[in-house]
C-alpha cells in the first residue's frame, strides 16, 4: 500500500462535501444530478482512503471522517503560513481586494460570481474608488463581462506572492 504525504488526499478525499453542498443549493435534475455524483464520490473515496498506510489530513475537523473509515494512522499537519515572507503594504490604505485561484474550478466561480452579484455593489457604494482584481488560471470567458465596473480581470499571473502582498484583501 501507498502512503500518503501532505494535504492533497484530504482535499481530494473530502471532495464528495462540496459536490454535496452543491446539490442542496440546486433544483430540479441538476439536484438530482449532483447528490447522484456526491453519493457515487463518497463511495470511491471511501474505498481509494483504506489504500493508503497513513493519511494527513488538514485539520482536526478532518481526522473522525478518517477514523471512521478504520484508518489507524492519521497524521494532522495544519496548514499555515510564514509571514516574514509576505512583505505586504498596509492594506487599509489601498483601495484594492483581490481572488487568485484556479478559475476552471466549479465551486471558485461560484464563489466569485455570488461576490460580484451580492457584496461587491455594497462595496462600491461604500467605496467608489476600490477595485477588485481577479487572478487565477483558465479564467472563463463570462468573467470578462463583469471588467470595468471597478473590477479588473487578470487571467493567469507571473507572481503569486508578489500579486498577494500589493492587492490588500483576498476574497476566498
Amino acid at each position: 500500500a501507498s502512503c500518503l504525504v501532505g494535504s492533497e488526499m484530504c482535499i481530494r478525499d473530502r471532495e464528495y462535501l462540496i459536490w454535496k453542498r452543491r446539490a442542496e443549493q440546486a433544483k430540479g435534475l441538476k439536484r438530482k444530478y449532483l447528490f447522484s455524483l456526491a453519493k457515487k464520490l463518497k463511495a470511491y473515496e471511501d474505498v481509494v482512503s483504506k489504500q493508503f498506510d497513513a493519511i494527513v489530513p488538514i485539520t482536526e475537523v478532518d481526522a473522525p471522517y478518517f477514523k471512521k473509515l478504520g484508518l489507524k494512522k492519521i497524521f494532522i499537519s495544519s496548514t499555515g503560513v510564514e509571514l516574514q515572507k509576505f512583505k505586504t503594504a498596509d492594506y487599509t490604505k489601498h483601495n484594492k481586494i483581490f481572488h487568485l485561484g484556479s478559475l476552471d474550478w466549479a465551486p471558485n466561480q461560484e464563489a466569485i460570481k455570488w461576490f460580484i452579484q451580492h457584496v461587491w455593489p455594497l462595496l462600491k457604494k461604500e467605496n467608489k474608488d476600490l477595485k477588485f482584481y481577479i487572478a487565477g488560471k483558465n479564467m472563463p470567458d463570462s468573467f470578462l463581462e463583469n471588467k470595468g465596473k471597478g473590477i479588473e480581470i487578470l487571467g493567469e499571473i507571473e507572481n503569486a506572492q508578489d500579486f498577494m502582498c500589493n492587492h490588500g484583501i483576498m476574497i476566498v
